[in-house]
């Protein structure tokens, strides 16, 4: 079972304890049609049905989004819209996902649960348009922690793997749009929008340097900045990258899109720097300027694979990738531990 990854194991148990009605394993990468999975992704599955063979494998179905592993079988099925889709995965707030306001503040509600050695893996993760749901979530995670108390799945995730707490984590998130709404109505900007323009930089590939002088330099009271800013929000907002998603299914103009990136976003300090109206920090002046030539080019800091704000419905539900340069996002409502 080692091949299956602790994650995984955990939603499988979820399922087969009908604590979670499916489980959606997704392929990290597809050929033609929608069935023709990498030979590791097949051997995952034929592990799953080896050690769950009460669990159904659907692959065919319409909205295609990977492998939906259930006690039912939704072979065939032709009406599975984002919002179904949802609703299988025993999403709460399914209803009205694609409806939520993405000019205003909103919720992530996440179960998160934590091993004897204090690794954590996600269980549930959803986007909420207010918390009227929440005690779906404190529910599920009261369930999903007297089936990790069984002897039998306890044996399953091994000593090193125990489960000791789980708990719901509730997140109030910061839409893009808000952010482009508060620059053009010249409002400051607070620490915690100001990360997440760093880690809107961060999903649309720019490296770390980018960040750095976001953070240290950037000058949101000059108007050619913030101009330069706010093109960089429509961007992700509407993102041109968005029907190839994931590149990595197009490995040639993946790297074709990190070699423009880089010589982009070479472009796009130079802007900056010549345009800024207060001189720059130590830091921008000292070993940002002689390194970022040459780490620009350096394979070790080529862009992550984007993420797209659209398509893949699970990508959707899920928390918004942190750059490397912040800390992990603290809740702002707090949380509920068991």
């Amino acid at each position: 079972m080692s091949t299956i990854g602790i994650e995984n194991l955990l939603s499988l148990i979820l399922v087969k304890e009908n604590i979670r009605s499916a489980f959606l394993f997704q392929p990290t990468s597809v050929t033609t049609g929608n069935t023709t999975l990498l030979k590791s992704e097949s051997s995952i599955l034929r592990e799953i049905k080896r050690g769950f063979p009460e669990l159904n494998h659907s692959n065919n179905y319409t909205n295609y989004q990977g492998t939906i592993i259930s006690k039912k079988n939704y072979n065939g099925r032709q009406n599975i819209t984002n919002e179904e889709m949802g609703k299988i995965l025993g999403y709460p707030c399914y209803k009205g996902f694609d409806t939520i306001d993405r000019s205003k503040r909103y919720y992530t509600i996440n179960v998160i649960a934590t091993s004897v050695d204090g690794k954590k893996y996600c269980l549930l993760t959803n986007e909420c348009r207010n918390k009227l749901k929440l005690y779906k979530f404190t529910r599920f995670a009261e369930k999903a922690k007297w089936a990790f108390m069984k002897e039998k799945y306890r044996r399953l995730l091994g000593e090193e793997n125990d489960i000791q707490t789980i708990e719901v984590v509730v997140n109030d998130e910061i839409p893009t749009q808000f952010i482009i709404n508060k620059l053009i109505q010249e409002k400051e900007l607070t620490k915690e929008e100001k990360d997440k323009v760093t880690n809107i930089l961060f999903s649309l590939g720019f490296s770390v340097w980018l960040e750095l002088y976001f953070i240290e330099d950037f000058q949101y009271n000059n108007p050619v900045h913030k101009g330069i800013l706010l093109s960089l929000l429509l961007r992700e907002v509407n993102d041109p990258l968005a029907p190839f998603t994931p590149l990595r299914n197009y490995p040639e103009q993946d790297v074709k899109v990190d070699e423009i990136m880089r010589r982009f976003e070479n472009d796009l300090l130079e802007v900056l720097k010549k345009t800024a109206i207060e001189p720059p920090s130590s830091f921008a002046s000292s070993s940002f300027s002689s390194s970022f030539s040459t780490s620009l080019s350096s394979p070790t800091l080529s862009s992550p694979a984007r993420l797209s704000p659209t398509l893949s419905f699970p990508s959707l539900l899920s928390p918004a990738r942190l750059s490397p340069l912040l800390s992990p996002p603290t809740s702002h409502t707090g949380k509920i531990e068991f």
